[in-house]
């Protein structure tokens, strides 16, 4: 059983820098995998929103999670480069947090 980020947080009590670097990191990657040419990453990705996974995650790092996934379901509304450059938005919004 993999322990997600969220159990990590709460079981040592607190968030350090170490982790918000490996939360941006995940949250990035599962943005970009959006946009992958695999359909298997791409609704792996969904999902990983459409379940509201990243909420703890997103929440730790600053994040709203109500936000990321409205941007989220916004971009995979859409195709082609129209959805790349939504999802190359997001993460820009991402990594100025």
């Amino acid at each position: 059983d993999r322990m997600g980020i969220g159990q990590r947080e709460s079981a040592s009590g607190s968030f350090d820098d170490n982790d918000r670097v490996i939360g941006q990191r995940i949250l990035k990657r599962a943005v970009l995998d959006l946009f992958d040419k695999e359909e298997a990453v791409r609704m792996d990705a969904i999902e990983f929103f459409a379940s509201n996974n990243h909420n703890n995650l997103a929440q730790n790092l600053g994040v709203d999670p109500i936000k990321i996934k409205e941007q989220v379901m916004t971009a995979i509304s859409h195709g082609g480069i129209r959805r790349e450059k939504l999802v190359r938005n997001i993460v820009r919004d991402l990594v100025g947090n």
